[in-house]
C-alpha cells in the first residue's frame, strides 16, 4: 500500500527560500512504497513546480486550499481550476488552522473539495479534536461530525491531526492513532465511502515517522514544521526510503 508523506510548509519559505530549501533536499528516485507531496504556499506554487520538473523529480505539488468558486468577483481566492493549471495534484482543506483563524465550516469544506475533485485533484481533507475534546473523551463524536459534513466522496484523502499535538511536540500514542484511524475508517464506510487513505498529521519528526507509518491503518502522514528544515527533511527521507 502507498503511504503518502505529505509536505505542508504553512506560511514559510518565500521564492528564494523555497529554491535554496529544495537545493538541500536529497530528491531519491522513490518506489511506490511512497509518495511524497510537497504543498507550498500560493507564491512559491509556480516556482516549486518548475523546480520538481526540471529535478525530473517524481515528487508532487499540491496547495493549502482553494475556493469553492471556480471564478469571479472573488478577491484574493484561487481557484481550483488555476491549482490545476499550475501543476498541482492535491489540495489541503480544512485545516484546523483554516477552521480555527477562518471559520472555516464543514459546509465550506466540503464545496471546496467538490471542486478540486471536479478538476482532477485530491482533496487531503483535515479532521481533529482540540485537547479540550480530547480529555472529555470526545474525540469520535467530533471527528464523525467533521468527517460527515466534510468529505463529499471516497475521491480523497483524510489527514487525522489532533489540534493539540499540531507543533506542540506531543503526539498520542500509537495505539491511539490505530484506534482512531480505525473509527475514521467506520465512519467512512457508514457513509459508503470504502477504501479511503487516512494519514497522521501532528508533531511527526523522524525519530517517530516509522512507528507511525507501520500501523496498518496509516496510510502516510501530514507534516508541518519538520517539513520545512532541510535536516529533519532528509532526516525523514533516509528513515522512510531506506
Amino acid at each position: 500500500m502507498t503511504k503518502f508523506i505529505i509536505c505542508n510548509w504553512k506560511m514559510n519559505l518565500g521564492n528564494q527560500d523555497s529554491i535554496e530549501f529544495l537545493n538541500q533536499i536529497e530528491m531519491k528516485s522513490l518506489n511506490n512504497d511512497h509518495q511524497f507531496i510537497i504543498c507550498p504556499p500560493y507564491t512559491s506554487l509556480g516556482l516549486v513546480a518548475n523546480n520538481l520538473k526540471s529535478k525530473e523529480s517524481d515528487w508532487h505539488l499540491g496547495a493549502q486550499n482553494c475556493s469553492d468558486q471556480d471564478k469571479g468577483a472573488r478577491t484574493g481566492d484561487i481557484s481550483a481550476a488555476m491549482l490545476k493549471d499550475l501543476g498541482c495534484n492535491y489540495t489541503i482543506l480544512g485545516h484546523s488552522e483554516r477552521r480555527q483563524y477562518h471559520q472555516e465550516s464543514n459546509e465550506s469544506v466540503k464545496g471546496k473539495a467538490l471542486k478540486v475533485i471536479t478538476h482532477g485533484m485530491i482533496p487531503i481533507i483535515c479532521v481533529g479534536e482540540t485537547e479540550e475534546d480530547y480529555i472529555q473523551g470526545k474525540t469520535i463524536d467530533v471527528l464523525t461530525e467533521q468527517l460527515s459534513g466534510s468529505v463529499p466522496s471516497n475521491q480523497c484523502i483524510v489527514a487525522y491531526e489532533p489540534v493539540w499535538a499540531i507543533g506542540t511536540g506531543k503526539v498520542p500514542t500509537i495505539k491511539e492513532i490505530e484506534t482512531v484511524h480505525q473509527s475514521i475508517d467506520n465512519v467512512m464506510q457508514d457513509l459508503g465511502f470504502l477504501n479511503i487513505p487516512i494519514v497522521y498529521g501532528g508533531s511527526v519528526k523522524p525519530d517517530n515517522i516509522n512507528q507511525i507509518l507501520s500501523k496498518p491503518t496509516v496510510s502516510g502522514v501530514l507534516i508541518g514544521g519538520a517539513s520545512i528544515q532541510p535536516e529533519s527533511m532528509n532526516a525523514i527521507i533516509k528513515e522512510v526510503c531506506l
